[in-house]
C-alpha cells in the first residue's frame, strides 16, 4: 500500500516536470519568435 503511495507521487511528479518542461520549450519558442519579429 506504502509503495504503492510512493509510486503514485512519482507518477504526479513526473508529470508536472513534464508539464514544466513543455511550459518551458513553449515559453522559448514565444520568446525566440518574438525577438526575430522585432
Amino acid at each position: 500500500m506504502s509503495l504503492a503511495k510512493t509510486m503514485n507521487k512519482g507518477d504526479n511528479l513526473a508529470s508536472v516536470t513534464k508539464a514544466i518542461s513543455e511550459l518551458t520549450d513553449l515559453f522559448s519558442l514565444c520568446f525566440l519568435e518574438g525577438l526575430a519579429s522585432v
